[in-house]
């Protein structure tokens, strides 16, 4: 008798949703790379808004899901950074650190997800986590440009973290505003209920 292999068990359609969900945000975080005005070395995009409504929708581990994918897409050529750019080259640049900042900046959002109740709860912890992850992300960009760049640490903090801690926590909040618009349930688990 000829051995039969067994029938593919298909995906949970839960897990194949909360795939393409992640997906979905790295190729947003992508796009918001295309939106961008130069200043200086530096550029002000629409990134960390998307970056920032990642967190809040996915939750703290599909968010970090989400940027690894984003960075790995880079990595590997697709052109998903600031300006088009793509690569290993891109790790090593001035704004190299800033990679890092973007998984721990979405992670630090969602974990706004944690807290359900009211919408003003929501905002709240919203826009609480959502400053915290947007100040880790820049300081993980303005230490790289230190380190690396800048030897004067104030002056890598005029460079690299002060014209843009203004711009970034309005897309933040405007982040929180859309995700409270159109996603506002949680579960208080880490993960939206639609996820």
């Amino acid at each position: 008798m000829e051995n039969v292999p067994p029938p593919a068990v298909p995906m949970p359609l839960h897990r194949l949703h909360g795939m393409v969900r992640i997906a979905l945000y790295a190729a947003l975080v992508g796009a918001g790379a295309f939106i961008h005005v130069p200043v200086g070395p530096m550029h002000i995009s629409l990134q960390t808004m998307m970056i920032m409504l990642a967190g809040f929708v996915l939750g703290p581990r599909k968010a970090a899901l989400a940027m690894l994918l984003y960075l790995l897409c880079g990595l590997v050529g697709l052109p998903m950074f600031g300006r088009g750019r793509a690569g290993p080259a891109s790790f090593v640049g001035p704004t190299a650190g800033y990679f890092l900042g973007f998984v721990a900046g979405a992670a630090l959002a969602g974990c706004s997800t944690y807290f359900g109740g009211g919408r003003w709860r929501r905002m709240a912890a919203r826009i609480g986590f959502g400053f915290v992850g947007s100040v880790i992300l820049l300081l993980a960009g303005t230490v790289m440009l230190w380190y690396r760049f800048i030897p004067d640490f104030n002056r890598a903090l005029l460079v690299g973290f002060y014209p843009f801690i203004v711009g970034d926590t309005v897309k933040m909040i405007a982040a929180a505003i859309i995700a409270e618009t159109f996603f506002p349930g949680v579960s208080g688990r880490g993960e939206t209920t639609d996820a």
